[in-house]
């Protein structure tokens, strides 16, 4: 595999070509510019990123299901994964790193 370096369209297919020379051709093309996980600076946390600390509930979120989950994150954001987790398990805690910034209310 490599970087795509030029793409283009060739009557009902796609053309592809590496920086390497390689070139391929397909039916369809997809685009997909990537993403980057911005990690809090905590110890532990980037040595059990994948492993026990997930970003996404609908990923991972079944094969955690009523087991003792915490949840990272502040204000509105923190509380409303929060309560969509309730689905999944019904023992959290929500940790803010510092202040919550939630009403007593919330």
């Amino acid at each position: 595999m490599g970087e795509v370096v030029d793409a283009q369209k060739l009557g009902d297919r796609f053309q592809v070509a590496l920086s390497d020379g390689n070139q391929f051709v397909g039916r369809k093309l997809l685009l997909a510019t990537g993403m980057k996980d911005s990690l809090p600076a905590i110890d532990g946390f980037v040595e059990l990123w994948g492993s026990s600390i997930f970003h996404c509930p609908y990923c991972r979120g079944w094969e955690v299901r009523d087991q003792p989950l915490a949840i990272y994150g502040k204000g509105e954001i923190g509380l409303e994964m929060t309560f969509m987790l309730t689905g999944w398990s019904r023992n959290l805690v929500l940790c803010s790193d510092g202040s919550a910034e939630l009403t007593h209310e919330q």
